[in-house]
């Protein structure tokens, strides 16, 4: 039996046009990207409304940076600010209620997320333990740790 090859994505004949990160779009100029530069990956639809529902847009942008990682496109997207991951990260724990102390990738600390109370989020750094009225907050702590490292 022959083996099975995966096939390797042709070379790039020119330099690919560089636009805003995915996640700096708002939902409208989201819409009107993934219509313009993914029109072949909308399953039939013309385009995708600039009104779209905010579950409908996760579901699309999740599938946009996955046809990134599977193809090669003309263009490229400039990288995502490192809180972006970390905002959405300590959102997915709230929302899928996944109560309790958790590592982030990349980040030396913990945070933990809590079902009742004024103060949701907490984070955890070399045992200390800061609790935060928003996500924003808890991130910029956590991020604090990133950039020390890289000092």
């Amino acid at each position: 039996m022959a083996s099975a090859k995966t096939a390797v994505a042709p070379a790039r004949k020119t330099k690919p046009v560089v636009v805003v990160a995915a996640s700096e779009m708002d939902s409208t100029t989201f819409a009107r990207h993934f219509t313009h530069r993914h029109g072949d990956s909308l399953a039939g639809q013309e385009t995708l409304p600039d009104d779209i529902t905010f579950e409908v847009e996760q579901m699309y942008r999740a599938f946009h940076t996955r046809l990134h990682g599977l193809r090669r496109y003309r263009h490229e997207h400039e990288p995502d600010r490192p809180e972006v991951a970390a905002d959405f990260a300590i959102g997915c724990l709230l929302e899928n209620r996944n109560w309790g102390w958790h590592e982030l990738a990349g980040i030396r600390g913990h945070v933990a997320v809590f079902p009742d109370g004024r103060k949701k989020v907490a984070t955890r750094i070399d045992g200390i333990v800061v609790h935060h009225n928003t996500i924003e907050e808890a991130t910029n702590r956590l991020l604090g740790i990133i950039e020390d490292e890289d000092n």
